[in-house]
């Protein structure tokens, strides 16, 4: 038994320290894109928003992988614990039964007996993403809306509480920011008055609640908007508060919005997304 508990010790350990190696090199990687995105940012949008987008998929692998970095350490403790007490009682200390069984709480024994049932780590990540889509659903394929840029600016018809309105998609805008007309026709909730940053300047305005927007098939619910006196324009800047929740893909002249069926369930769950 304790020759056993020796291997798979043995065998996590080193997988822990390739798991570290790769959550190293994730935060390496990441912090050169933070860096990129920096720089970029004043010299042109849609590369910004390229490398913003590929930050958000090496975030989303840098918290896996923390994850599975967190089992693997479980099941390594779990088994220097077991080779310990084997020693021990080889060499000839009397344990009482009950004690033993006190020693390893019985959550932490389920955690080790089903999280990782062998030292073969390559499908992890594909488990966990099937456990996800267990719980919160994944119905074909992506939703997606795609915008052909015009003279470097990206504008699109879509909805706000159900009203037609015309969005300029502004990578430098905090939120879903409109001018005071527009907030009349759409509708929503005035809040506190606040700074509004877009691309281009600071204004002074509200914050305001709103309920739905949508462009295409892609839906938010419960979105930070903005408005001001000072914006006269009948367009609404699309900002962050949007486009932090959907993944942004420019290929060419070509933006893609996307929006798994996962995320959608997860509107649908939650009511919404920001707050």
């Amino acid at each position: 038994m304790e020759m056993e508990h020796n291997v798979h010790f043995e065998a996590f350990s080193n997988q822990r320290a390739t798991k570290v190696d790769e959550i190293q090199s994730l935060e390496r990687k990441l912090e050169k894109l933070r860096s990129r995105a920096i720089k970029e940012k004043s010299q042109s949008v849609a590369k910004a928003l390229g490398t913003a987008v590929e930050m958000r998929r090496v975030r989303t692998d840098l918290l896996i992988a923390r994850s599975v970095l967190s089992v693997l350490r479980s099941n390594q403790f779990h088994h220097r614990l077991m080779m310990m007490l084997c020693q021990d009682i080889k060499a000839g200390v009397q344990y009482d039964p009950s004690r033993i069984s006190q020693l390893v709480p019985t959550e932490f024994s389920d955690l080790v007996r089903k999280s990782i049932t062998s030292t073969e780590m390559g499908n992890v990540l594909g488990e966990l993403r099937s456990e996800l889509r267990k719980e919160i659903g994944n119905d074909g394929e992506p939703l997606e809306y795609k915008i052909t840029s015009n003279n470097g600016m990206y504008r699109t018809e879509g909805q706000i509480n159900g009203k037609e309105v015309n969005f300029l998609i502004d990578t430098g805008a905090s939120s879903v920011a409109m001018g005071s007309e527009v907030f009349d026709a759409v509708g929503g909730e005035k809040g506190e008055s606040i700074s509004i940053i877009t691309a281009s300047d600071e204004i002074e305005g509200f914050s305001i609640h709103l309920d739905e927007v949508r462009v295409g098939d892609i839906v938010l619910r419960n979105v930070k908007g903005s408005m001001s006196d000072s914006m006269h324009d009948d367009e609404v800047l699309l900002g962050a508060s949007f486009l932090n929740e959907i993944e942004i893909e420019i290929d060419d002249d070509v933006m893609t919005l996307r929006q798994t069926w996962a995320e959608r369930a997860m509107q649908e769950k939650s009511g919404g997304g920001s707050e």
